[in-house]
């Protein structure tokens, strides 16, 4: 089969071409396999608009962002809807906050929840796609406790500014190490100001629309403990879910 006949079936008729055939071919990669195979729908600007709105309308809804995004650690996506209702249910005992780093982190959120509120309604006034404004911005977050770059980049993410998070996922389509993306103990104000700016470059140059929905569309195909999850469009959505109660 040439490549030229393989790039039409896969136009045409993708969902019935054997995805190793697709890959093997070297016509395009597996995130592009994915969002041909998805239709290339722009879930980010569905359902992350509805978790941005939600979260900018009372410091209370930036606070439910924050609580998701501790909940998303080491954690698969499914079972965040359950750790978040037994939060909700048992507060700071729930058996979900007896990691004390996640319990102090969404405590910070709470204590801090007006004034995260009003610094990130400024910086929003500001731009959204501007790198140093971005970098404020998930500086901004990474410094409540347990949320390192990647994932303050994430709340960021979710409230429609121009980065996204780089989890182990992502990483591994990068060919990145967690070491790349952290900030360790002891770094300068400077050198950590100069790392989420690299970082910040970094995912913009692809852009969080697309890290967004490529990730949805891989976690969803990879299935595991996700499964409950078949597409794209249900992972994205069941962000809103978990922001939006």
């Amino acid at each position: 089969m040439t490549l030229g006949l393989l790039y039409g079936i896969m136009i045409l008729e993708l969902r019935n071409v054997d995805k190793k055939t697709v890959l093997k071919s070297g016509v395009i990669n597996y995130v592009e396999y994915l969002n041909l195979k998805y239709g290339g729908k722009k879930m980010y600007s569905t359902h992350a608009l509805e978790i941005s709105e939600h979260a900018l309308k009372t410091p209370e809804g930036l606070t439910s962002v924050i609580r998701f995004t501790l909940c998303t650690i080491q954690q698969s996506l499914y079972s965040c809807e359950n750790q978040i209702a037994d939060i909700e249910k048992h507060g700071f005992k729930s058996r979900f906050l007896k990691n004390k780093q996640k319990a102090k982190g969404l405590k910070y959120a709470m204590d801090n929840q007006v004034k995260l509120f009003w610094d990130v309604q400024e910086l929003k006034k500001q731009s959204l796609n501007d790198v140093d404004t971005v970098v404020k911005a998930v500086r901004l977050f990474n410094e409540i406790p347990n949320l390192g770059m990647v994932k303050a980049s994430f709340v960021c993410q979710m409230l429609g500014f121009n980065v996204s998070c780089l989890d182990s996922h992502n990483l591994n389509r990068l060919g990145l190490e967690q070491k790349d993306v952290s900030l360790p103990k002891g770094l300068t104000e400077k050198t950590k100001l100069k790392k989420i700016k690299a970082y910040v470059h970094l995912t913009q140059k692809q852009g969080t629309v697309y890290w967004w929905d490529s990730w949805c569309n891989y976690v969803a195909e990879k299935g595991g403990a996700n499964k409950l999850l078949p597409t794209g469009e249900e992972v994205s959505a069941f962000h809103v879910g978990c922001v939006v109660r």
